[in-house]
């Protein structure tokens, strides 16, 4: 009690910083990530990832497990410290504290921007969280309270650090090729997600409920729907995920207990999933695999694509082929001749105007497999 007492009476004195020093330590940690992202994390990009067009996704993941980590170890070292934080959530002021909510600010800021300019069809609900977040930690920067609060708050970035390393993990192949890390992995995600986001934010909830009567009204009806929101979007991302890793064991289980209308739910959850993953739709934000120029060149299972490779095989059977042209796919028989589309008015009945301008790629793309391989003998 002494010693909180002591902190408390040092972080009284203490000399707080201004709202200008605020704006600095937000845009320098805006800065930062923007920095991080444009020029250091494109050095570390894997080949696989490369390969699924999915660049982007990479270093956006990367820039958030950053965030994470760095703020999980700062908030310990805050607690540690100034331990009144876990005693007054609202009254307790410390730079430390104040200077890691800037921080964390700066990046919800910086992933704002860059999923609203690169990915906000995909993005739309985490874009809602970081307004909702901003807004929080916006209260607590400009009035000085509820730094604990905000820091409490700021302790499911434990959980994140696990859900962007298995974000990461699936993206680059990992998930495949180190199936027993995954599954550690996706159980430290699962036992993490109850404590510190479902039990967490419960708490905090709770909380705030049950101190209405001395907080300021107007904050109080702010605060509120935005931690429902949190929470309405923490369970549907536990449900996803828990889906996602755990469908197998949960079938076999409601199989166990003669639960067979919701085995029949799960299996079919998870032929949708492995038909998305044939497909390329990805399962999470951003992780649909876009088609890159060279690939609108050459058409569908271009680089190795698995699920285009599949799509090529059952185009050869019917003798047909696919040609990009000005972002319209269009099949045609294997043996038909550019003159032949043109009498016929082109595919689909309309002729790209840029499809005579590439009879070399035609030619190569529609020619006959026995043309292409002379070892092989032609059918009659």
């Amino acid at each position: 009690m002494q010693e909180l007492n002591m902190k408390d009476s040092l972080d009284a004195n203490l000399v707080q910083m201004s709202t200008n020093y605020c704006l600095v330590y937000v845009a320098f940690s805006c800065a930062l990530f923007y920095r991080l992202s444009t020029h250091f994390l494109p050095m570390y990009i894997p080949f696989s990832v490369v390969e699924k067009n999915k660049q982007w996704l990479f270093k956006n993941i990367c820039n958030s497990f950053l965030h994470s980590t760095i703020s999980s170890i700062w908030i310990a070292f805050c607690l540690w410290n100034y331990p009144a934080h876990r005693y007054d959530l609202i009254n307790v002021y410390s730079n430390q504290s104040y200077l890691l909510i800037c921080f964390s600010v700066g990046y919800f800021l910086y992933d704002f921007l860059d999923m609203y300019w690169n990915d906000r069809e995909n993005s739309f609900h985490l874009l809602v969280h970081h307004i909702v977040v901003i807004g929080v930690f916006g209260v607590a920067l400009y009035s000085r309270f509820y730094l604990g609060y905000a820091i409490v708050g700021l302790l499911v970035e434990v959980n994140s650090i696990f859900l962007h390393v298995r974000t990461l993990m699936r993206i680059s192949g990992k998930a495949q090729s180190a199936p027993t890390v995954y599954w550690g992995v996706c159980v430290l995600n699962f036992v993490t997600f109850i404590i510190f986001r479902i039990y967490l934010l419960a708490y905090l909830t709770h909380w705030l409920v049950s101190h209405r009567e001395s907080l300021n009204p107007n904050l109080f009806l702010f605060t509120l729907p935005c931690l429902i929101t949190i929470n309405i979007m923490s369970w549907l991302l536990f449900a996803k995920t828990t889906l996602e890793d755990f469908a197998h064991p949960l079938v076999k289980l409601c199989h166990l207990f003669r639960c067979e209308h919701w085995a029949k739910r799960l299996e079919a959850e998870l032929a949708l999933a492995e038909r998305a993953k044939r497909t390329g739709d990805g399962s999470l934000p951003g992780e649909t695999i876009y088609p890159a120029p060279s690939e609108k060149l050459v058409g569908l299972g271009s680089l190795g694509s698995e699920a285009g490779g599949e799509a090529r095989s059952a185009r050869s059977e019917r003798g047909e082929d696919w040609e990009y042209v000005d972002g319209e796919s269009v099949a045609l028989p294997r043996d038909l001749r550019l003159s032949e589309v043109k009498s016929a008015g082109g595919a689909r009945g309309v002729l790209p105007s840029s499809l005579s301008t590439r009879q070399a790629e035609l030619d190569s793309l529609t020619r006959p497999m026995e043309e292409v391989l002379p070892g092989k003998v032609k059918s009659s």
